[in-house]
């Protein structure tokens, strides 16, 4: 399984403006497009920063060759979108991962 990471910084004075369009646009669009069979979001709470929150989201993905055909194809429109309607105010970064085995603390 491939995970695919992207954490965001962005700056509080549009953080709520932020929130609203990655709900109701980038997240659906970047399901769609990417083939993903889930997404967790989540507020990154190491390394605050006082005028900026930092989120991460993390796309699941079983087919790598959807994945990367995504990557190659599609990504780099949504960074293209990202930067035209919030600028510098929001810098995003990703990390492709591969899923190797979840612990548990009963020992499984």
């Amino acid at each position: 399984m491939i995970i695919f990471n992207i954490t965001y910084i962005v700056e509080k004075d549009i953080q709520e403006e932020w929130l609203t369009w990655f709900e109701q646009y980038l997240i659906k669009k970047l399901m769609k497009k990417g083939g993903f069979k889930s997404a967790r979001f989540s507020k990154v709470l190491s390394h605050p920063q006082p005028d900026a929150t930092n989120y991460s989201i993390q796309f699941f993905s079983e087919n790598e060759e959807d994945f990367h055909f995504f990557l190659k194809n599609e990504y780099s429109k949504f960074l293209a979108d990202l930067n035209q309607k919030f600028q510098q105010k929001v810098i995003a970064f990703a990390t492709e991962m591969e899923y190797l085995k979840d612990y548990y603390s009963n020992g499984n």
